[in-house]
């Protein structure tokens, strides 16, 4: 199992399956390290779950670090 670092993320999200389809819910883990700041890498991000599953459209909805603040300032300790 690969290590979890501050640039892994759970991110919920809702897609199209095929053009005029209706919208549905997925989660997926991400990694952001190759990706831009801010707004950049959450289009970044919606681009790289709409190649990986084929999706027509996604739009990210929420998006959770999967590592904790208070274990992040322990480490650089």
């Amino acid at each position: 199992m690969e290590r979890t670092t501050e640039y892994d993320y759970w991110v919920s999200y809702m897609f199209i399956r095929n053009e005029g389809g209706h919208w549905e819910w997925g989660n997926a883990h991400v990694n952001i390290v190759e990706t831009y700041n801010g707004i950049e890498w959450i289009r970044e991000i919606e681009e790289r779950i709409c190649r990986r599953y084929k999706y027509s459209k996604v739009t990210i909805r929420n998006f959770v670090s999967l590592v904790r603040e208070n274990k992040r300032a322990a480490s650089k300790s």
